[in-house]
């Protein structure tokens, strides 16, 4: 799952991506059917905040990185 989000990141990011809310909300719907399709072949049972926990932590990573 780590290296699924490293590439969803790398394969949207842009110049200047990290104040781009247009190119952000692409990533962020990218890793969220990511999430969903791993815990649905899983067999977990969804849990939205705990989704967009990691979506958030993979984002700020990501732009952390960038720096």
């Amino acid at each position: 799952m780590a290296l699924e989000s490293n590439s969803i990141i790398k394969r949207l990011k842009k110049v200047d991506w990290i104040d781009n809310e247009d190119v952000k909300n692409k990533m962020i719907l990218e890793l969220e059917d990511m999430i969903i399709d791993y815990m649905n072949d899983s067999n977990l049972e969804r849990n939205y905040d705990l989704i967009d926990s990691i979506i958030s932590k993979v984002i700020l990573i990501a732009q952390e990185r960038e720096k």
